[in-house]
């Protein structure tokens, strides 16, 4: 302002406009403005919390625990007053700190691990409402962050591919069973690694028909084979070892347990 007041800091000694120092109340109740501008008391203030961190933390602390209740209701008057504002200033914040603030929560994370899974634990449910909620808001830029992630890493993904299927055989033989109901057109749902992992559990980890112990080797058979009308749902699979899985082809369930029982004279 070309008119505005003028008044020389006590401290840096640059003459500036009066709307350059804190306006203050004193004793008897006038405003005056402080002899120190703005930019050296705020330099100030940074310098000794600096120079008396633990000093400075304890008496926030306390000063907090005392005025708690107005402390919060004053945030939360100027944030309904001020919402519009607070929304552009976080976000263009954000923007320009983004890499920084990802970085330190980064490190807040791999230092406190005990308390992240402790508070996924206590939250799980509010947390998978919120990634559903954002996943269903946000399909689109996902889909394009995926497309250009997975062309960015390529070969990185095709490699860790090969040793996951190499290590987890399993779950190429799901991926191969889905694949042969897709070509056959057969009625199919989604079957996760989940169930499968599941189903191996209820058979308590033998093969249906011989009850040997299944190990990585173990096939994932349809009751019904798809040939024969079958459908690729969870209610039709079974795990088998690979010599019964064989022998039994494209036979269903009940043929194949008549062919064993025969054998058993």
């Amino acid at each position: 302002m070309a008119n505005e007041e003028r008044k020389t800091c006590n401290r840096c000694g640059v003459a500036k406009g009066l709307s350059e120092f804190a306006a203050a109340k004193g004793r008897n109740g006038t405003l005056y403005h402080r002899n120190e501008c703005k930019a050296c008391r705020k330099l100030y203030h940074q310098q000794w919390v600096a120079a008396n961190h633990e000093k400075h933390a304890s008496t926030r602390k306390a000063y907090y625990e005392e005025n708690r209740e107005e402390i919060i209701r004053k945030v939360v008057d100027w944030q309904a007053r001020n919402r519009e504002h607070k929304q552009q200033y976080q976000a263009g914040w954000y923007a320009d700190n983004r890499t920084r603030l990802l970085e330190k929560q980064a490190h807040w994370y791999r230092e406190n691990p005990d308390k992240v899974a402790a508070y996924r634990a206590s939250h799980a449910a509010e947390i998978q409402t919120r990634m559903r909620e954002w996943r269903t808001a946000n399909q689109a830029d996902i889909r394009r962050y995926m497309e250009r992630w997975r062309s960015e890493n390529a070969e990185h993904l095709a490699d860790y591919s090969r040793t996951y299927r190499k290590e987890h055989p399993e779950v190429k033989r799901l991926a191969e069973s889905k694949r042969r109901a897709q070509k056959r057109q057969a009625p199919r749902e989604a079957v996760s690694m989940r169930r499968i992992v599941t189903m191996y559990a209820e058979q308590e980890g033998r093969c249906v028909y011989c009850e040997k112990e299944l190990t990585h080797e173990f096939h994932i058979d349809h009751r019904t084979p798809l040939a024969r009308g079958g459908h690729h749902i969870a209610a039709n699979l079974q795990l088998l070892c690979p010599r019964c899985n064989k022998r039994k082809h494209a036979k269903t369930h009940d043929e194949f347990m008549a062919v064993l029982a025969a054998e058993d004279g």
